[in-house]
């Protein structure tokens, strides 16, 4: 039979303030067949919620359908009745995890589309804040969490943390043998990961410090804040595809991983963004080439995607000590230069990423995510300067369309003070061979960098 919109009433006796309550919806179903009008109200009224009183309905309460010629008795015959949750301890922890409150007093009353009741019947397509894309959510069955991580199901304690997860994530990622060999190195010849966890793990044996209205916690210090995004960003990369094992060597090798994890980061938020991203291999490739190619799901655009990051003494794997003299500064040219000859060849648009590394500048108590001149920051102003005068003085058009500045340098901050600022800019080449003026690849982009170091508490 063919589906027609309708409208329809459902009525319930509300259990809260003893009133009968009725609610018009539209629904979409065969008027001829009461089932599918029972399906398709049975998928739109839930929650259900007393038009009288305003509060949630419980789970599985009988309610009766009207709609058109079909009377409510018509439909109520079936028996129909609000999907119910599975049984949960009211005095365990909520599955959202998200407040630090036990599940009776978290999301049990809160209706069927709160987190942690959307967990306890399954993963559900989460659009997660500071993104662009959906992603499935952890489930709860009894004691475990579930998690799906490409072609992999991770099971834990109910109660674990999302962060916690991340932790695991990491180890899996480069290998429990890689970080027992590199605990027995002298600290400062580790790799870069392994002093974040040394630090975020000795932070998380100290009392919580912390109060934000959510729940007491502890401050997130640069290392731990540094930690905690490189996990997530491995996350969001491997949610469908493992990363290539080149780049995993990269990541573990103790002079390239600064390299490696600047594209780790770039390609993360672009995976944010919603965008599907092709890593090309410097083995199989000819020619000069980007680090990876990536496409806008939305617009189905392809873009391709350099990245450099600038080494500076004292940082990341880097010997040597932070000066003031070495470390504002925008000489990113020499790695500009490099990074402008692998541009892509065939008509894409070329998105030139590059990380100034320098120690956060930020003016004290500016709220994040918000916009702040150029001139405020000195090395920013010399990048940008260096940038208009190459642009207007060039014959022929960029190969660039534009170039992003990033500086997420949260491990110069020391171990006791919250973690620094991350900060960015945007500059569109005034004559590209491709251009990218109002697309909204561009826009989404720009979203999931102002967001990048939101981390969520539970997924």
């Amino acid at each position: 039979m063919t589906e027609n919109w309708f409208k329809a009433e459902v009525f319930f006796a509300c259990p809260h303030c003893g009133q009968r309550s009725s609610e018009t919806l539209i629904a979409n179903a065969s008027r001829h067949n009461p089932a599918a009008v029972a399906e398709s109200i049975r998928k739109t009224v839930a929650p259900l919620t007393c038009q009288q009183c305003k509060k949630l309905a419980p789970d599985g309460i009988q309610y009766q359908i009207g709609m058109n010629d079909l009377k409510p008795e018509d439909v109520s015959k079936l028996n129909l009745s609000g999907p119910k949750l599975p049984q949960f301890d009211p005095s365990k922890p909520c599955p959202c995890g998200l407040h630090g409150k036990s599940y009776g007093a978290c999301c049990k009353d809160k209706g069927m589309n709160a987190l942690g009741n959307v967990m306890l019947r399954g993963t559900a397509p989460v659009l997660i804040p500071g993104t662009r894309t959906e992603v499935l959510s952890s489930t709860v069955m009894g004691d475990t969490r579930f998690r799906i991580v490409w072609n992999e199901v991770w099971h834990s304690p109910q109660e674990q943390t999302f962060h916690q997860f991340l932790d695991g994530l990491v180890g899996k990622t480069l290998g429990k043998d890689w970080f027992e060999q590199q605990q027995s190195l002298p600290v400062k010849n580790r790799n870069a990961i392994v002093r974040w966890r040394t630090t975020m793990l000795s932070l998380l044996k100290k009392p919580g410090d912390a109060n934000d209205a959510v729940s007491a916690g502890h401050t997130l210090t640069g290392p731990v804040k540094a930690y905690l995004c490189f996990g997530y960003d491995l996350y969001w990369l491997q949610l469908v595809h493992r990363l290539p094992e080149s780049l995993i060597k990269r990541l573990k090798d103790f002079q390239a991983f600064q390299g490696a994890r600047y594209e780790v980061l770039i390609a993360a938020v672009f995976a944010r963004a919603g965008f599907e991203i092709e890593w090309i291999d410097d083995t199989k490739a000819a020619g000069k080439h980007p680090e990876f190619i990536a496409t806008h799901k939305k617009t189905k655009k392809k873009v391709g995607v350099e990245t450099k990051s600038r080494k500076r003494p004292g940082a990341m794997n880097y010997i040597g000590s932070v000066t003031p003299e070495t470390h504002l500064k925008g000489d990113v040219f020499d790695l500009y230069e490099k990074a402008i000859q692998q541009a892509p060849a065939d008509g894409l648009p070329f998105l030139i990423f590059i990380d100034p590394n320098v120690p956060a500048s930020f003016p004290k108590d500016v709220p994040a995510y918000s916009d702040i001149p150029v001139e405020t920051f000195p090395w920013m102003t010399e990048i940008r300067d260096r940038l208009v005068s190459i642009w207007d003085g060039a014959a022929e058009p960029s190969a660039e369309s534009a170039v992003f500045v990033t500086n997420f340098a949260f491990y110069y901050g020391n171990e006791e003070d919250p973690s620094p600022i991350g900060m960015g800019s945007f500059f569109l080449s005034p004559k590209p061979r491709v251009p990218l003026l109002s697309d909204p690849m561009i826009e989404d982009l720009i979203y999931c960098l102002q967001h990048y170091d939101q981390v969520p508490r539970q997924l």
